[in-house]
């Protein structure tokens, strides 16, 4: 699946426009996240990785596009990781 996100991916990196508020640098973060996923780095290594991306405002969306997964797989896989624990409890449903 990695594989036939990397063309999607360049794509959206090349068009994506680098300026916004909640984005410090460029794509440069997402391309390390899907290089180290390629080779199989370590599961640390790639977590460090994933934890540069989200400190400089990448959100989990374009992190799991290029692991080629989903965003809820993603967060699950490396919120306690870099230290975004997520909350096991769900919200009570309204009556």
């Amino acid at each position: 699946m990695l594989d036939r996100n990397t063309g999607v991916l360049e794509d959206w990196l090349d068009v994506r426009s680098f300026d916004d508020p909640g984005v410090d640098g460029d794509g440069d973060h997402l391309r390390v996240i899907s290089a180290l996923a390629t080779v199989g780095a370590p599961e640390a290594e790639l977590a460090d990785a994933v934890k540069r991306a989200k400190e400089i405002g990448w959100s989990w969306t374009p992190i799991a596009m290029v692991l080629g997964t989903t965003r809820k797989r993603v967060v699950e896989r490396f919120s306690r990781a870099i230290g975004h624990p997520v909350s096991s409890r769900l919200p009570r449903p309204r009556r």
